[in-house]
Parts: C-alpha cells; sequence; structure tokens
C-alpha cells in the first residue's frame, strides 16, 4: 500500500532529523529513488526505489547512527543475505545486522 503524501511527508521529516547533513540517506523526488551512504555495508544495491519499506530502513538507519544511540554506520550492515540449510543457497536476508567493533 503506498504512503500518503503526510505518511511521506512524515518519513522525510523523521530522516532529516536524525540525519540533517544528508551523512546517511539522499531522497531524491525528481528520480523517485532513496540512496544509502558507501559506507553502509549491503550485500544489495545502494540505491533503491522510494516506497513504504524503503522508508523504514532509511529512517532506521538514521536513527541507529544518531547520537541517541551512537552506532556506527561502518558497524552496520543492510540488506544481508545468510545461509539456510545444506545447499548453501543464500535465500534469508537480516533488514539490518549490527557488528561490535571486532566485526562480531
Amino acid at each position: 500500500m503506498p504512503l500518503t503524501e503526510n505518511e511521506e511527508l512524515w518519513y522525510k521529516n523523521q530522516i532529516k532529523k536524525y540525519d540533517p547533513k544528508g551523512e546517511y540517506i539522499v531522497i531524491d523526488d525528481s528520480t523517485g529513488l532513496i540512496t544509502y551512504t558507501s559506507k553502509l555495508k549491503s550485500d544489495e544495491k545502494k540505491i533503491k526505489e522510494k516506497n513504504p519499506e524503503e522508508y523504514v530502513h532509511a529512517l532506521i538507519l538514521c536513527m541507529l547512527c544518531d547520537e541517541k544511540y551512537g552506532y556506527k554506520v561502518e558497524n552496520l550492515y543492510h540488506e544481508q543475505h545468510f545461509e539456510r540449510g545444506s545447499s548453501g543457497a543464500k535465500d534469508e536476508e537480516a533488514d539490518y545486522v549490527v557488528y561490535d567493533e571486532e566485526g562480531r
């Protein structure tokens, strides 16, 4: 279900609140794309079409990196794929994984 104009505006305002300098997220209304910082590890592309799920992902990233929570973007992994079962197929995905300074 698409977001209403008011809902989309709310997400944009929250993202700007937590990422006022645009260090982690860039939203381009002319292209309809959300771009994640190159510092963020991901198994998928870092430029995504705007949709409700991507707005949630973008806001979570900005909140995690805010001084209140203090996570470093370099310690976060967005859309990490995992193997499941004996086939070794990478068919499971975590939206976000947080690693410590030692990479665990």
